[in-house]
């Protein structure tokens, strides 16, 4: 079934939330192509924190992220998953009043 969605997805060339309209099927992808230790981009990092964030919560990507890079330096711009953080530390302030994360 994954390689199914995949073969959608490359055909319409648009993204798996565009093609299916459920960010629950990127979660899933993004969950097997861990398993299959395949590594993500920065980008594509960033992507899946945001997916986790709408599909479960702010403190599941939070955690998935701490979990990814322990050793991330939020004053090192130039990091290679800066993205993700800074898509964490927007989420985080936009969603402010309604912690706890």
């Amino acid at each position: 079934m994954m390689f199914e969605e995949l073969k959608d997805v490359s055909e319409t060339g648009g993204t798996v939330e565009e093609t299916y309209g459920r960010p629950e099927i990127s979660v899933q992808i993004f969950e097997w192509m861990e398993k299959k230790k395949m590594k993500f981009t920065p980008s594509q990092l960033a992507n899946f924190v945001d997916f986790i964030d709408r599909v479960h919560s702010i403190r599941a990507a939070l955690n998935y992220f701490e979990s990814v890079d322990p050793d991330f330096d939020n004053m090192d711009y130039k990091a290679k998953n800066w993205p993700a953080y800074d898509f964490l530390a927007r989420s985080m302030s936009k969603n402010w009043n309604k912690r706890p994360w």
